[in-house]
């Protein structure tokens, strides 16, 4: 099973610019690659294509392996009480430190580009989603101001449902020191 992801009726600059460069969807799809190649669990991608359709304009398609029995992790810390969401909170920030160490910067690391599953019985998995914005370094940009782009975005919006205290808490586990997590 895939999911297909469409851009559709893209403005003529874009497109021209995009196919002069790289696409959106091209974009994406190198940056899942590499850091499925990493072994940062993601949306494995599939393939990538582009075209002119006369009911979608011009459209890039993007097309990854679907991952079964999913939620956002904005949807999931929405629906429940923070000593469920904890666990998946946790491993959801031990995933970014995993992406930055191997040199990804995500670009748009919002809690809904988290997707999480969970058994009772079992840990909660993570995948990354949605990276048409990432940079992707050969090495580790964790401590630079990419990273903290990331940090920031991922929680600002964490933040609102579990307040200041537990988001050092998780920053921790990201690994950074009690002050730069302070800060």
């Amino acid at each position: 099973p895939a999911v297909i992801k469409m851009y559709r009726h893209r403005g003529i600059i874009d497109w021209l610019r995009e196919k002069s460069s790289r696409f959106r969807v091209q974009r994406e799809f190198d940056a899942l690659t590499f850091i499925a190649s990493h072994s940062v669990p993601c949306s494995k991608p599939l393939f990538w294509s582009y075209g002119h359709s006369p009911c979608f304009g011009r459209y890039e398609i993007l097309a990854t392996r679907e991952i079964e029995k999913i939620i956002p992790l904005d949807t999931f810390t929405q629906t429940n009480k923070p000593e469920i969401t904890g666990p998946s909170l946790i491993a959801s920030y031990k995933l970014v430190r995993l992406m930055h160490r191997n040199g990804c910067h995500h670009g748009a690391m919002y809690p809904r580009n988290i997707l999480i599953t969970r058994q009772e019985t079992q840990k909660p998995e993570v995948f990354v989603i949605d990276m048409p914005k990432a940079v992707l370094l050969p090495y580790d940009i964790s401590g630079t101001r990419m990273a903290w782009i990331d940090l920031y975005f991922l929680t600002a919006s964490v933040i609102k449902y579990i307040g200041q205290e537990k988001c050092i808490d998780l920053l921790k586990h990201y690994g950074l020191e009690n002050e730069a997590a302070r800060r």
